[in-house]
């Protein structure tokens, strides 16, 4: 019992520190079409927040995952409803999402954002013109952290 309660407690961490992380990076991503510069200060620490995002992700979707084999390996037919297992593969599905869309924002979008500009010491002419991929995955990613909230908090 108590170790169910420690795993519930991990989860519920990393479900509020990826979303507060998510939160503070999206924000930026928005908001850094405005000014079209990223400073190597500003760099260090969209990587580390993104960092922990993505770690937070992947804890959330492993206890998730050991969430629904837990109930899978406990029910004899008639101990859960359908609406928890609906519930659980939803969210499942969602934090695996959540683990795409924060690989893609730190291995792929910083990236192709910073390296341009570490050359010429501004963004790129298609950063400028074609910024709607990073600000549609910085707010993918806000709504996939948000909803996975909402299943986990709200509706328990």
């Amino acid at each position: 019992m108590t170790s169910l309660f420690f795993v519930y407690i991990i989860h519920h961490v990393a479900l509020v520190l990826g979303l507060a992380t998510s939160l503070v990076v999206d924000l930026f991503l928005i908001i850094v079409e405005k000014y079209k510069r990223i400073r190597s200060l500003e760099k260090g620490i969209i990587q580390r927040m993104l960092s922990y995002s993505f770690i937070s992700a992947i804890i959330v979707f492993v206890i998730e995952l050991g969430h629904m084999f837990l109930l899978l390996l406990t029910d004899d037919g008639t101990a859960y409803s359908t609406a928890i297992y609906v519930k659980n593969t939803v969210s499942t599905i969602i934090s695996l999402t959540l683990i795409f869309t924060i690989a893609v924002q730190k291995y792929y979008h910083i990236k192709t954002l910073t390296r341009y500009q570490e050359q010429h010491h501004h963004l790129s002419d298609s950063f400028v013109k074609h910024h709607t991929e990073i600000r549609n995955t910085a707010i993918l990613t806000l709504l996939l952290w948000i909803s996975l909230y909402i299943c986990y908090v709200l509706l328990n």
